[in-house]
């Protein structure tokens, strides 16, 4: 996996894309045509708010990939509240072939 980012002023972007390499015991040999091969992040933030979003794509003609949506917000001091939306494939591993929509809500007691 490799990784890049660039800043400036309250916006973040992060490019990571990787290569995968197989192994004896090949358990997940279609993965990258679900999860992809590409991982981009744009970041906003705030003092009090975050938000980003996160994208992968496998770049082949499958139409597949994920799309993650994030707003942090303080609720007091380092406490902080997490809401999540998320639409795409790899959600978890155990069901990267299968398209999922998903809403979550969270609490952070420290920053990533």
């Amino acid at each position: 996996m490799f990784h890049t980012s660039m800043e400036r002023k309250n916006w973040q972007i992060t490019l990571r894309p990787w290569i995968r390499l197989k192994d004896e015991d090949d358990e997940n040999p279609q993965i990258m045509n679900y999860i992809g091969r590409r991982e981009v992040t744009v970041v906003y933030g705030r003092p009090r708010h975050q938000i980003y979003h996160v994208a992968t794509h496998p770049f082949n003609r499958l139409n597949r990939g994920s799309a993650q949506l994030n707003w942090i917000f303080q609720i007091r001091n380092h406490l902080k509240g997490h809401i999540q939306m998320s639409s795409g494939y790899g959600e978890t591993l155990i069901d990267y072939k299968h398209a999922q929509n998903t809403v979550g809500l969270g609490i952070c007691f420290v920053d990533w």
